[in-house]
């Protein structure tokens, strides 16, 4: 085996790789001869695979750098290998050298944990327990991929933000969808993956749900698990079904469950409804109308722009996206139009998009009909992939996500000038200006949203939106950056518990922020083209830079002409000339 010391003199004289190499081969040894640890080497092993992927953008020599300073400005990759070396010595390397009764003494074998990292409360609550990661559902957590979906999500994302919710981070799931599309898809398998995880069911204490495009939160308090699970073993399909119930054929959570005052904030007046309800099958009716004919003309609907199999599939319906509380009482959260035509049923080649296809001008139409009639206090908003969703007009991802906030009281300090979302990543697939229900979140100050959509052209020029990688989407994007984040986490807490501190700052939020963007300004400086860079530009970046380093207030400068840049961002969304933040990586990013 080799030692600690000889592995980092390797790394500083250029052989990373063979380091990991080393390493690999050493647990792929100790994994199969102590099944025991097998949860922990897995995870040291996915980490490694992670850290060798990405050391071919690493300069073969770093011998002038000391840690601390590859701590500051260089490469990521090469910090986690060097803390990857210290917890396999300590937590696996060392472990299966003590006696399995010692272990087994210090915590009661039936709530023994998977996560073996034990770390001290004070570093959970410094490090972890202030973070929050929320995503949306479909095309995000789930890849939609008929057959293979409920699979990759166990496979791939499950195990993530199990480990995650085990180091004591908060999770928020937020998605248009009804309670049924939820409970029945992702809380079924994530339910199922905790169990065969052998992780403690308690950990769900760590998910909040929001449905019916955030206008109903779901949390699951300890008592409220007690008393739903209560004692004994459980198979997974016993305790999905006793944190469920069904009611005409639909599957909802428990009533307990059910944040009832958010509801009270979210619901629909019971007096608008009929209302509403008017104005959506006239509309209806006229689409029905206009699909029943031979409309390949018609400048409205133009069917010829779209891929459709048989044109009866799509003849909306109204649904009533409603909610029980304890006495029966039905709450209208959202009432939705589905399925209608929206750009992602375009062909390729007929420029349909998100501003001029079928769905918006069904939405526009609305908007009009809610206005003219005196119903300006709520909103159309284009749902899903082939949905229109009503509901009041303050709520949105981001009103939920602003609620979760301020109840956990995560918020960043406003002496720093931080921003509420500054604990805070958001993941989602429609961040479009104008057309993606996971927008509205980059109006939270100091939040930073990662837009895995699969057309990377809709995605705004945001200073709080970015594009991790060009060539991948969805839950492949969610999956590295789960990673990138829980080895950031166990990093802090093992440096937090040793009394060392790192640069990098204490949260694991602010860790992965700050890893994210050095690596980013690195990566642009050592691939800038000079010779197509003017004095003027250089100037600019100069006066930037310059403003950043001074120790003085002129430094909130920046952030002024940020947020700046971001209102005219959104004013000029027409303007086709300007890319996605993030979309300059390469394909091999």
């Amino acid at each position: 085996m080799k030692e600690k010391k000889a592995l980092k003199t390797l790394i500083g004289e250029g052989h990373a790789e063979k380091v990991v190499e080393i390493l690999l081969t050493e647990l792929d040894g100790f994994l199969a001869i102590d099944n025991d640890k097998s949860d922990l080497i897995d995870t040291q092993i996915n980490d490694l695979t992670i850290i060798s992927d990405n050391l071919k953008s690493i300069p073969s020599k770093l011998t002038k750098y000391d840690f601390e300073q590859l701590e500051r400005y260089r490469n990521r990759n090469l910090l986690s290998l060097l803390s990857s070396i210290d917890i396999i010595y300590k937590d696996i390397f060392n472990i299966t050298n003590q006696d399995d009764a010692e272990l087994s003494g210090t915590v009661e074998e039936e709530s023994l944990p998977v996560e073996v990292y034990k770390f001290s409360l004070e570093a959970y609550r410094q490090t972890t327990e202030n973070c929050l990661i929320a995503a949306d559902i479909d095309k995000t957590i789930l890849s939609q991929d008929k057959g293979i979906e409920e699979k990759k999500f166990k496979k791939e994302i499950a195990p993530l933000l199990i480990q995650a919710a085990q180091l004591h981070t908060n999770i928020a799931l937020i998605t248009g969808n009804s309670m049924h599309e939820l409970c029945t898809r992702f809380f079924k398998w994530l339910v199922y993956a905790i169990h065969e995880a052998g992780a403690d069911i308690k950990i769900l204490t760590r998910f909040h749900f929001f449905c019916n495009s955030g206008g109903t939160y779901v949390y699951f308090t300890s008592e409220i698990l007690r008393t739903a699970v209560g004692e004994g073993v459980l198979t997974a399909e016993e305790l999905y079904n006793r944190l469920t119930f069904k009611k005409d054929r639909k599957v909802f959570f428990i009533r307990e469950a059910i944040h009832i005052e958010y509801i009270n904030r979210t619901k629909i007046p019971e007096r608008d409804i009929n209302h509403l309800l008017e104005i959506l099958n006239d509309v209806k009716k006229q689409i029905n109308e206009l699909i029943s004919k031979d409309s390949q003309q018609s400048a409205t609907y133009e069917p010829n722009k779209y891929h459709i199999d048989n044109i009866e599939n799509y003849k909306p319906e109204i649904d009533l996206r409603s909610v029980e509380s304890f006495s029966g009482e039905k709450s209208i959260i959202q009432i939705t139009l589905k399925p209608v035509l929206s750009y992602h049923s375009a062909k390729k080649g007929t420029h349909v998009n998100h501003k001029n296809d079928f769905r918006t001008k069904i939405v526009e139409e609305i908007r009009k009909r809610l206005h003219d009639q005196g119903f300006s206090n709520y909103d159309v908003k284009p749902g899903g992939r082939t949905s229109i969703d009503i509901t009041l007009d303050k709520l949105d991802k981001a009103y939920a996500l602003e609620f979760l906030i301020d109840k956990l009281n995560i918020q960043g300090s406003k002496r720093l000038k931080e921003g509420d979302g500054a604990h805070t990543i958001y993941l989602g697939d429609e961040v479009i200006v104008g057309g993606g229900n996971d927008y509205p979140v980059t109006r939270i100050p100091g939040l930073l949203v990662f837009a895995v959509n699969e057309d990377k052209g809709y995605v705004p020029l945001h200073s709080r939106v970015i594009v991790p990688y060009t060539n991948l989407s969805g839950p492949e994007v969610v999956e590295k950056v789960l990673r990138a984040y829980n080895f950031g986490a166990k990093m802090l807490l093992r440096k937090h518990d040793e009394g060392q501190q790192l640069s990098i700052g204490k949260s694991a939020i602010d860790a992965l922020k700050k890893n994210y963007f050095l690596s980013r300004i690195i990566n642009k400086i050592e691939n800038w083209n000079l010779n197509k860079t003017t004095n003027r530009e250089v100037q600019i970046l100069h006066a930037i830079v310059t403003l950043i380093c001074r120790e003085d207030s002129s430094k909130g400068l920046i952030t002024m002409l940020v947020n700046e840049l971001d209102s005219i961002m959104e004013l000029i969304d027409e303007t086709k000339d300007f890319q996605a933040i993030g979309t300059s990586y390469d394909e091999s990013d």
